[in-house]
C-alpha cells in the first residue's frame, strides 16, 4: 500500500492541553485488527511540539510485537526549530510492500519513505520480521502516540481535506482505488471523517484519532 501524506497549516502548541510535549502521528500500517496488542509495521511521520517553544519534524519506521512490545525501531529528525508553532507545507511518501509466506503472512516487509517534494529518501530498505502478521487489514492513521498507556496531548493542528492523497492499497486478489478520502479527506477532529472505507473515530480510552481500514 502506499499513500502521499500532505501536511501542510500551522502546527501549534496548544496550551489548554497542557504536558511538556505533544505530538501527533500520521501513518499507514499492515496488521490484522483484533485489539490493542496486534502485531504490526508501520512507517511514521511525527510532529512534536513542546511547551518550551520547540518543534521537530520526524519520520520513524516500527514493528510492533503481539505483546506490544516494539520489535524494530528506527527514526531521526526530518525539521526543527524554533516557537510554539510552525507552519508546514510537507508531502510524504509512504509505501509498505509486505513478503508473505505459504501460511499467508506478512514475514518481511519493504518500507519506504520519501520526501515527495524535493525526493530525498528517509528510509528503503527491507524489515525482517521476528512474529509475522496475518495479511488481513490496512491503516490510514492520525494519532497521539501512546506515552506509558496514556495518550499524549494533541497539539492544534490543521484539519486538512487532503490528509492522504492517491491512497491504494492492493494485494493479489483484491484492487481498492476508492474508499480512502480522494476529495473528502480526513481531519484529526473526533468524530466519523467523510470516507467510504469503514471508519473508526476513536480507538478507545488509552488513545484517540481517526483510522481508516479494510
Amino acid at each position: 500500500m502506499t499513500t502521499l501524506l500532505n501536511i501542510s497549516g500551522t502546527f501549534g502548541y496548544n496550551s489548554t492541553e497542557g504536558g511538556s510535549y505533544q505530538a501527533v502521528v500520521y501513518y499507514i500500517a499492515l496488521s490484522c485488527f483484533n485489539g490493542i496488542y496486534a502485531p504490526y509495521i508501520q512507517p511514521v511521520i511525527i510532529i512534536l511540539l513542546t511547551n518550551n517553544g520547540e518543534w521537530a519534524v520526524a519520520w520513524g519506521v516500527q514493528a510492533i510485537a503481539p505483546s506490544g512490545s516494539v520489535e524494530y525501531n528506527e527514526n531521526s529528525i526530518i525539521l526543527y526549530g524554533s516557537g510554539h508553532a510552525v507552519t508546514l507545507y510537507c508531502t510524504f511518501n509512504l509505501t509498505i510492500k509486505a513478503n508473505l509466506n505459504s501460511q499467508g503472512e506478512i514475514t518481511s516487509a519493504w518500507v519506504y519513505i520519501e520526501n515527495a517534494k524535493t525526493g530525498q529518501v528517509y528510509f528503503n530498505q527491507t524489515v525482517n520480521l521476528e512474529y509475522p502478521i496475518l495479511d488481513k487489514q490496512v491503516f490510514f492513521e492520525v494519532e497521539d502516540p501512546l506515552n506509558d498507556s496514556k495518550p499524549v496531548p494533541f497539539p492544534i493542528i490543521p484539519s486538512s481535506n487532503y490528509v492522504f492523497v492517491n491512497a491504494l492499497a492492493s494485494n493479489s486478489t483484491w484492487l481498492f482505488e476508492a474508499g480512502l478520502p480522494f476529495s473528502d479527506g480526513t481531519e484529526f477532529i473526533m468524530k466519523p471523517p467523510h470516507a467510504t472505507a469503514y471508519v473508526i473515530p476513536t480507538f478507545g480510552p488509552e488513545t484517540q484519532g481517526v483510522q481508516y481500514y479494510w
